[in-house]
């Protein structure tokens, strides 16, 4: 490689996907997101979005988990 050149790393690149809801959520899932982002309640810039709710969150998190995200 010719010096200075940036160096060509061969790893995958992440793939982070939105999750406004937990269907989007299951969908990103499933379909080989290796982490998503997500509000919750007032934790979020978006206040008119879906957001996920502070009692949802344990159970959100252990899907994610229990899937490798």
């Amino acid at each position: 490689m010719p010096s200075g050149s940036p160096s060509v790393s061969s790893a995958r690149p992440e793939l982070l996907a939105p999750a406004g809801d937990f269907e989007a959520l299951r969908a990103a899932v499933a379909n080989g997101a290796d982490a998503v982002y997500f509000g919750l309640d007032d934790f979020n810039a978006r206040h008119r979005a879906e957001n996920f709710t502070l009692e949802s969150l344990a159970e959100t998190m252990r899907f994610l988990h229990t899937h490798g995200v």
